[in-house]
């Protein structure tokens, strides 16, 4: 069994992964589906990732799902806690090393 942190992208909300969730309990996965804070204009990369790490602070060994703008966003979690694996979700793909994507 695993456990799937979904990141969403712009204009969405954890609100697009229901489907998917539905799916992955019925396997007995668990799943997260977290909302950035995409209408503070003043948010980042940096505190994006920041609540995504404490929603899912719990988690033991998440996969971490980024789509579209939540691929800018899952390498800086995975730098400020150790996840199981990385995947993007047709997603952007930093061309920076995630250290310096502040």
């Amino acid at each position: 069994m695993a456990t799937f942190a979904f990141v969403r992208g712009s204009w969405h909300g954890a609100w697009c992964w229901e489907l998917l969730i539905n799916e992955l309990e019925a396997l007995e996965h668990r799943s997260v589906a977290v909302d950035l804070p995409c209408d503070d204009e003043e948010a980042g990369c940096e505190e994006y990732a920041e609540v995504v790490r404490r929603a899912i602070e719990a988690v033991h060994d998440p996969i971490v799902v980024g789509h579209s703008l939540g691929g800018l966003t899952i390498p800086l979690v995975a730098a400020r806690r150790r996840v199981h694996q990385l995947v993007y979700l047709c997603a952007f793909v930093p061309r920076q090393p995630w250290n310096q994507l502040r």
